[in-house]
């Protein structure tokens, strides 16, 4: 499945737009050829899941592999929610959490928001969370521009960490690489600014720093990124830099 990049509009449900896929046809012969077939382009629709809330999955010796629509407007019943983990409370619920052990995690996810939803201080923030332990993990993240913030943490323990962001992702990075380097695209790059580099932890702000409400005092509840990886790379991009590819729908959603 394709995710297009991150698209403006008043409603994160139009955050898919139409796809145009080249269609290799062999070469026109004979008499009226130029007629016999249509233009070289078909119009594609992409077909994704219907939009959920508080999605966990958790596999062992599995690969995580799939694409996920979230909106985390919707509420659930309490006997829908998974029961959460010792330590934790409801306040930490994830709108999606996704986790491997022995496999990696490769998802696209896709936040939309609905006309009520208005971005501010107060406003809770969307929250993802993905890591393997003896694998790779790799996020592509859409988003409309108006949204409420996202806080996304992604680990990997044993394996490489590639995040594809938002055009509108603006906010703090805290990158940690153990035996591993930091790289990031040349369009991230541009739009990067870098506190800090003390020993395996960057510490950077993606967007528009000098134009950013920072708080006094107070919690940023703007986008925030925590990623960290052991024995392998972190990489950082653009969700349009990424590569078309597909997705399986193999893996069962469990409602957190």
């Amino acid at each position: 499945m394709i995710i297009p990049p991150d698209v403006d509009g008043d409603t994160g449900k139009k955050v898919l737009e139409e796809q145009l896929v080249p269609v290799q046809r062999p070469p026109a012969t004979g008499r009226g050829a130029e007629s016999d077939h249509p233009p070289p382009y078909e119009s594609v629709q992409p077909v994704l899941p219907q939009p959920c809330n508080f999605i966990s999955i958790k596999r062992v010796n599995e690969a995580v592999k799939d694409t996920f629509v979230i909106d985390p407007s919707i509420t659930l019943p309490p006997a829908l929610l998974t029961p959460l983990d010792d330590g934790t409370q409801e306040r930490d619920r994830k709108n999606i959490h996704l986790q491997s052990v022995n496999g990696s995690v490769d998802v696209s996810v896709v936040f939309v928001t609905n006309d009520d939803t208005k971005p501010g201080p107060s406003t809770k923030r969307s929250t993802i969370h993905a890591q393997s332990r003896n694998g790779s993990v790799t996020v592509k993240l859409s988003a409309p521009s108006v949204r409420p913030g996202i806080e996304m943490t992604a680990t990997s323990k044993n394996g490489s960490v590639a995040l594809y962001l938002p055009r509108s992702f603006n906010g703090f990075l805290t990158l940690s690489s153990v035996n591993g380097a930091i790289i990031f695209s040349d369009a991230v790059l541009q739009n990067l600014t870098t506190f800090s580099h003390v020993g395996a932890t960057k510490r950077c702000f993606l967007g528009d720093f000098v134009g950013a409400t920072l708080p006094e005092g107070g919690e940023w509840s703007g986008d925030e990124l925590v990623a960290s990886s052991t024995n392998g790379k972190i990489k950082l991009f653009y969700v349009d830099e990424a590569k078309p590819s597909s997705n399986s729908s193999n893996s069962s959603c469990v409602i957190q």
